[in-house]
């Protein structure tokens, strides 16, 4: 509760906005990164654009696509409760190649962390296909803007939800 007290703008512009900025450095090469990875070994196994835009059956792009996006969504948890818990740009940006880090992997690996995530992720695609199920239904009766404004709503519960479930894996990963 103290710490809520002493929030003011200045500490937010002086310590969380460098923080984010600094994790935000870090994720940009690392996005690089594996972009160019990406594309790189796509063209090697002669997947092309066209085949991610129309949903191509094969299990090249399974492979190539879906695999490293699910290593990464798995982990992804730890890195941002990493980034959430560090202070200053410099402990924002290393927090970010936590991603790297033998043991933060070892920790995940532990199976309470793989029924909370999957439960995690599985409630997310279903609150997903809710939603857009539900703003697909505004769209058609004519209230798309309301549709518009729930999107942007949904989007920000999103990111808290995110913050939170991380900082929850964290504490059950260090417990």
């Amino acid at each position: 509760m103290a710490q809520i007290e002493d929030s003011t703008i200045d500490n937010l512009v002086r310590k969380d906005i460098s923080t984010a900025f600094g994790s935000y450095l870090g994720w940009f090469p690392l996005t690089l990164l594996f972009t160019i990875l990406l594309a790189s070994i796509s063209s090697v196994m002669g997947i092309t654009p066209h085949m991610y835009m129309v949903g191509y059956d094969s299990i090249n792009l399974f492979v190539v696509l879906v695999l490293p996006l699910l290593f990464i969504s798995y982990i992804q948890p730890l890195v941002q409760a990493n980034i959430i818990l560090s202070n200053g740009f410099k402990e924002g940006f290393k927090a970010v190649f936590t991603l790297f880090s033998i043991n933060l992997w070892r920790s995940s690996f532990q199976l309470s962390y793989f029924k909370y995530i999957v439960s995690f992720w599985l409630t997310i695609i279903i609150l997903l296909f809710l939603f857009s199920f539900f703003i697909g239904m505004l769209g058609t009766i004519g209230l798309s803007i309301i549709g518009n404004i729930l999107i942007f709503i949904l989007v920000y519960i999103f990111m808290i939800t995110m913050a939170i479930s991380s900082m929850m894996a964290k504490r059950l990963v260090e417990h």
